[in-house]
């Protein structure tokens, strides 16, 4: 089993688009959360995390361990240095 990604997003971000589009573009695994309607929540998640802004953008390995990637400017770099 591969990575998994999580991204918290606004519809209306254009940082939030492209990073789902860098997704695609990457072909990795990924979920989508688009928190238009859940203030709050996403509130409490980027409070959780130390994050302020979205994307709010999650690596998950295969063995359950979580890593903090950030938004999109990070993701790029998290991609960048794969190659």
């Amino acid at each position: 089993m591969d990575k998994h990604y999580y991204l918290w997003i606004k519809s209306e971000c254009p940082f939030c688009l492209d990073a789902v589009g860098e997704m695609v573009k990457q072909k990795k695994m990924f979920s989508v959360f688009t928190m238009d309607d859940s203030l709050e929540e996403l509130s409490a998640l980027k409070k959780a995390r130390n994050w302020e802004t979205v994307p709010l953008i999650v690596e998950k390995s295969p063995t359950g361990e979580e890593f903090l990637i950030g938004g999109f400017t990070d993701l790029q770099k998290h991609f960048s240095k794969d190659k």
